[in-house]
């Protein structure tokens, strides 16, 4: 049986200040576009299920997505300087969390460390 190792690369060149940037030509950022929760959503998904819950993307990704909850749900559109641009997202967005949150719980990370994030 053989074996590979995946590589974060293209995650690392998306990645930004703030979380996973939404658009990308190839290997370059858009920055101007910004984030979304649901991008940042599935990137949790997958360090989740890669195991990778101690890294920094995953932290990072996470922090984006726990802080864009609303009353009413949750934002989806961040600017690139950080700033949430959207009163609430669609409700795929929260589906996204949802299984982000999921994934992440199922991987060990207590619910409680999750809460602890959340604004």
């Amino acid at each position: 049986m053989s074996t590979f190792t995946l590589s974060f690369d293209h995650l690392d060149r998306l990645t930004g200040p703030h979380g996973l940037y939404e658009h990308a030509l190839l290997d370059v950022p858009r920055t101007a576009h910004g984030y979304t929760v649901d991008d940042n959503a599935r990137a949790v998904a997958l360090l989740a299920r890669a195991s990778m819950t101690g890294s920094e993307h995953f932290s990072l990704y996470l922090g984006l997505v726990l802080a864009g909850r609303t009353r009413d749900g949750w934002h989806n559109r961040m600017s690139a300087r950080g700033r949430w641009v959207d009163r609430v997202g669609p409700d795929d967005t929260i589906g996204r969390v949802f299984w982000a949150l999921g994934e992440t719980i199922r991987a060990g990370v207590s619910s409680s460390g999750i809460e602890g994030q959340m604004i």
